[in-house]
C-alpha cells in the first residue's frame, strides 16, 4: 500500500508546477426523515429531527487540481471536536471524514480509527447514465444511479440503498462530494439513502490548494480491515 501512495504522489507532483489555478466547489446538505427505525425509536427520532434542523448550517468543501481532489467539512473550522451533538449531525449526513480521490483510488479518514490512519477504497463503479437531466446553478447535468451496497454481519443483512448522481460534463472533473465520482463531469448533486449533498458555490479560478505529502506518513487500511477493527472493538467493549 505504501508504494501506491508513493505512486500517486510522484503522479501528483508531476503536474502541481504548472496548474495556476484550482476549482473550488461548496456544497450544501439536506436531510430528509425518511428512515423507519429512526421515527419509532425515539432517542433515535430525537437526534434525527436535531440534524434536520441544523442541516443548513453545515457547509462543504471540494477543492480540485489538475490530478486530485479533497474533500472536507468547512463548518468544523469554528467547531469543538468535543461538541458530540456536532458530530451526530454529521454522521446523520453520511459524512465519511476528509477523502481525497486520485485518478486510481480514493482515501478517506474515519474518527473512529484516529489521525495516523486512512482508508482505502475503489473509485465508483457500475454508474447507469441516463438521458434524464436538469438545470442546477445554470448548467445542465445528467442524471446516474448507483446502489450502496452495505453488509450488517450483526444482522446478517444487506442493505441496497439508491445513489442518484446529477453530473455536468461541461464541468470535465469526475470528482464529486462525499467519495462519489468517477462520472463524466462533476457532480453538482448527490442523493445516498435519505441525504442529499447540493452544490452551493462554484469557483473555476480559485486560490484554495491543498498538499497530499503527508498521505505518505499515514497507516493506509482497507475497508474490510475497517470493519474487522470496529467489530473486534466492539467485541471488546461488550465483555
Amino acid at each position: 500500500m505504501k508504494n501506491l501512495i508513493s505512486y500517486l504522489l510522484l503522479f501528483y507532483t508531476s503536474f502541481v508546477v504548472s496548474q495556476q489555478k484550482n476549482v473550488y466547489i461548496e456544497y450544501g446538505v439536506t436531510i430528509y426523515n425518511e428512515e423507519k427505525m429512526f421515527s419509532e425509536y425515539e432517542p433515535l427520532r430525537v437526534l434525527m429531527q436535531r440534524a434536520i434542523d441544523n442541516a443548513p448550517n453545515l457547509s462543504f468543501g471540494l477543492i480540485i487540481n489538475k490530478t486530485a481532489s479533497k474533500f472536507y467539512d468547512k463548518s468544523n473550522l469554528a467547531a469543538n471536536d468535543a461538541d458530540y451533538s456536532y458530530r451526530g449531525n454529521l454522521a446523520f449526513a453520511n459524512y465519511t471524514g476528509v477523502s481525497y480521490q486520485f485518478p486510481d483510488a480514493f482515501f478517506y479518514s474515519s474518527s473512529n480509527m484516529g489521525s495516523d490512519i486512512l482508508i482505502t477504497k475503489e473509485l465508483t463503479k457500475d454508474w447507469v447514465l441516463t438521458n434524464e437531466t436538469k438545470m442546477i446553478d445554470n448548467y445542465l447535468c445528467y442524471k446516474a444511479t448507483n446502489i450502496n451496497r452495505i453488509e450488517h454481519k450483526d444482522l446478517n443483512k444487506v442493505f441496497n440503498h439508491p445513489v442518484i448522481a446529477w453530473y455536468c460534463p461541461k464541468l470535465p472533473y469526475a470528482f464529486g462530494p462525499n467519495t462519489y465520482g468517477n462520472l463524466p463531469g462533476l457532480i453538482l448533486e448527490l442523493q445516498v439513502r435519505n441525504v442529499v449533498y447540493g452544490v452551493k458555490k462554484i469557483d473555476l479560478n480559485s486560490d484554495l490548494t491543498f498538499d497530499t505529502a503527508f498521505l505518505a506518513k499515514k497507516t493506509i487500511i482497507t475497508e474490510e480491515e475497517l470493519n474487522s477493527r470496529l467489530q473486534q472493538d466492539a467485541e471488546n467493549w461488550g465483555k
